[in-house]
């Protein structure tokens, strides 16, 4: 229980600030314990920022694999998608922001192992969904799918983005998003 509660706590403190700013006996304080109580389960920083950027790189993972296993069409499966990381949050509220600061501060990369490697496993789920619909005949064979793939991603991190920090309210529905990107992949 206290190492899903540290985990918790240091989520949200990172949703107000960075890792850089965020302190062991920050995080002590927010869960109401001790700071050698975190390193009974962390043997530092490191450790615990790296086991909660997998913690959230595994959730990121899960909605793309969850969104697969329907087997829907690909326009309907990036919609699935799409709606997972703009509005089906309501479970995980700090979702955005973790993830955001994940993928965005650059001191993550320098603490979290194989961060790069766990963004291209999703990148890769992705990638494999396009490519099978372009084997499929849905999609034209000379479109290049890895730059599709990132016009996604890249899309969606965007909205997260102006949604979490911008406070922008009025982001674009999952299925305008995908119909504009796929009027330009799609065979006609």
């Amino acid at each position: 229980m206290t190492k899903n509660l540290i985990l918790k706590k240091t989520l949200e403190l990172l949703t107000e600030s960075s890792y850089s700013n965020v302190s062991m006996k920050m995080i002590a304080k927010a869960c109401d314990i001790s700071e050698p109580a975190i390193y009974y389960h962390f043997k530092n920083k490191n450790e615990l920022f790296n086991n909660l950027a997998m913690s959230i790189l595994e959730q990121s993972r899960e909605l793309f694999k969850s969104a697969l296993q329907l087997d829907l069409s690909l326009h309907d499966t990036l919609v699935v998608i799409a709606d997972n990381y703009l509005t089906g949050l309501e479970d995980f509220p700090n979702f955005p922001k973790a993830y955001l600061a994940l993928v965005t501060d650059p001191s993550f990369k320098v603490v979290v192992d194989n961060l790069q490697n766990e963004i291209d496993n999703v990148q890769l789920l992705l990638f494999q969904l396009f490519s099978r619909e372009q084997l499929r005949g849905e999609i034209g064979m000379d479109v290049d799918v890895e730059v599709v793939c990132r016009m996604f991603r890249g899309a969606i991190i965007e909205f997260m983005m102006s949604s979490t920090y911008l406070n922008k309210t009025e982001i674009p529905k999952s299925e305008t998003i995908v119909q504009i990107l796929l009027q330009g992949v799609l065979k006609r």
